[in-house]
């Protein structure tokens, strides 16, 4: 495991000259002789070696204990706005997915503006996670901190924070965060995907307004390349007049 550790964490270079070293503490050896690399790594370590003494301090976040995290933040005050997990997730990451409102207000209180901009691994920042929990307290905290940019950073695949909101069914943070996203991010696709979603899960106020500040969404594509008009045609029973129509008027109303 030791050996494939070293190899995993090598150039193409590296790897061959000591892919047949049978012996780890030799083939280290040879890293740090050749290469100059320092003589720290370590199993159970990502390759920078350094969030084994973030442990305790996640668990702390985890747990919601807030008298251990300042004392913490304390001693380590760039752990606030750091990566602290090999899954690229800060200490604000964390209180979200715990579910401390609390803490993540008091993180936010202390942490800077770009800091809040911060992305996992996958591409989330914190405000993403909150969009997809649904919580408002917290995404109101964060937004009201950094109100230029955080709207428009979405996760991974490109989603605006109000789609996932809206997908998640979370219609008061849908509405919340639609208020304050940028007119110019709700163009094109973007603007297509958020109104097909906003028809589909019956948050119909949100694609109105889409559609009344741009005509042309009616029939533009979404991520999917779904038009919002197919969405209206497929969900017919979102307009109670149907049901109000004869049975043939009903067939023609679902075809048109």
């Amino acid at each position: 495991m030791a050996s494939q550790v070293i190899q995993n964490s090598s150039g193409l270079d590296t790897v061959i000259e000591i892919e047949e070293i049978n012996s780890t503490n030799i083939a280290r050896n040879t890293l740090v002789e050749e290469r100059k690399m320092p003589n720290n790594i370590n199993t159970g370590r990502d390759n920078n070696g350094h969030f084994d003494q973030y442990k305790e301090f996640v668990k702390d976040v985890q747990r919601g204990d807030w008298y251990d995290i300042r004392k913490f933040l304390e001693q380590h005050p760039n752990a606030l706005n750091e990566k602290i997990t090999a899954q690229g997730k800060t200490a604000l990451h964390i209180a979200v997915a715990s579910g401390h409102d609390d803490i993540v207000e008091k993180l936010v209180y202390k942490m800077s503006e770009e800091s809040l901009e911060i992305q996992d691994n996958d591409g989330w920042t914190a405000l993403a996670e909150t969009a997809f929990a649904g919580n408002y307290r917290m995404a109101v905290c964060m937004y009201t901190k950094n109100y230029k940019r955080l709207a428009s950073i979405g996760n991974v695949d490109g989603r605006l924070l109000v789609v996932l909101a809206v997908e998640g069914g979370y219609k008061e943070l849908a509405y919340y965060l639609y208020s304050r996203t940028p007119r110019e991010d709700l163009k094109g696709i973007n603007g297509a995907t958020l109104c097909t979603k906003a028809i589909y899960t019956r948050t119909l106020a949100i694609a109105l307004d889409l559609l009344d500040n741009d005509r042309h969404l009616a029939l533009a594509p979404d991520k999917e390349n779904v038009s919002p008009l197919y969405a209206l045609a497929s969900t017919p029973n979102a307009f109670p007049s149907e049901n109000q129509l004869v049975f043939w008027k009903r067939w023609i109303y679902k075809y048109c």
